[in-house]
């Protein structure tokens, strides 16, 4: 059976993925739970949707900062699968 994960708590995303993948294992997992412990196992698909909305309100130097350490993140997800996506569903 094909394991997936979805990493983001919106209600949309759960509903539609569960329609979607409906026949798959599906596990969902909070993305700032994810962020700061960064323990998962293998998975044929990650469906990333998440990002701390606090960085809309802060400047280019901490932006820099975290756009490294969201990078450095999604190489973490890549060693776990490999079908990584990456979505957003925020719209400031």
């Amino acid at each position: 059976m094909v394991k997936i994960l979805i990493i983001g708590s919106s209600q949309a995303i759960k509903d539609t993925f569960k329609k979607k993948y409906k026949s798959f294992d599906i596990k969902f997992v909070k993305f700032r739970e994810l962020w700061k412990k960064r323990n998962i196992s293998k998975f044929d698909i990650i469906i990333l949707s998440g990002f701390h909305r606090t960085i809309l309100k802060k400047n280019i130097y901490f932006l820099h900062n975290y756009i490294n350490n969201y990078l450095k993140f999604v190489l973490y997800l890549s060693k776990r699968t490999t079908n990584l996506y990456v979505i957003s569903t925020f719209i400031p």
